[in-house]
């Protein structure tokens, strides 16, 4: 991944949407804003009991450095329901999808995946986030398959970005069994940690996405503390934000 900075903030970005001028995107890192420990400081997180001035101070910063004067965010529920932006408004949703440019999907995460897809033929994008219960209910295939039906994107030419997300050596599940579907023991480590940047790839690979077409970030946000909030870790923290965009 390559990293960006400007104001104070700074973000990454997927190297396989670099030389696309038509998709703005950004994840960005926890610092550079306003909030104070343990929200500290570019926190996104609307859900969390940050102060509200503080949070709508991060989300101006971040939405003047992406040049974005429209947006749309999540309304997360680790769920696998995935909305057209203009219809979502404040319906619960772990993805949002659309044609329409310049408008800023927005989807705020602490471990939890955040995805992009880009369909370049058909100039639309969706915008997906997916912990383990998103990944258990295939969020993944929800989206794919509402592109197809909304904007008739065929899977071998949606190219995918997964960000930092938490890493196989902290996801610990002790009840595996019981939490997480039969198939998933394939990517089982040792008793009871699980890959799930291993899952991501299983399940877009499945979906018909091309091996060359997606980019995992594999960067564990545990691990990462002043860049990335952790609920796992803090348990009591903000949300990282991940932006994106058609132009």
């Amino acid at each position: 991944m390559i990293t960006k900075t400007k104001d104070s903030l700074k973000w990454l970005e997927f190297e396989l949407f670099q030389d696309l001028k038509a998709l703005s995107h950004a994840i960005f890192l926890r610092s550079g804003g306003t909030s104070f420990p343990p929200y500290d400081s570019l926190n996104m997180g609307f859900s969390t009991d940050d102060n509200q001035e503080c949070l709508k101070k991060n989300l101006d910063k971040a939405l003047s450095v992406f040049k974005a004067s429209r947006y749309q965010r999540g309304r997360l529920v680790h769920g696998n329901t995935v909305l057209e932006a203009s219809d979502a408004k404040e319906a619960l949703s772990d993805g949002l999808m659309t044609s329409e440019k310049d408008l800023a999907l927005i989807i705020t995460h602490a471990d939890c995946q955040a995805a992009i897809l880009y369909d370049p033929i058909h100039h639309a994008l969706s915008a997906v986030h997916a912990g383990w219960r998103g990944q258990k209910a295939n969020i993944y295939k929800e989206a794919v398959q509402a592109m197809q039906r909304r904007y008739g994107s065929k899977p071998q030419d949606l190219l995918v970005g997964v960000s930092p997300s938490l890493g196989p050596k902290h996801a610990e599940f002790k009840d595996w069994e019981t939490l997480l579907p039969a198939s998933f023991a394939k990517f089982r480590i040792g008793a009871c940690h699980f890959d799930f940047w291993a899952v991501a790839e299983d399940q877009f690979l499945e979906l018909g996405i091309l091996k060359h077409h997606l980019e995992i970030a594999k960067i564990c946000t545990f691990e990462e503390n002043e860049s990335f909030f952790s609920h796992r870790r803090d348990k009591i923290t903000g949300r990282n934000a991940t932006f994106a965009a058609l132009r």
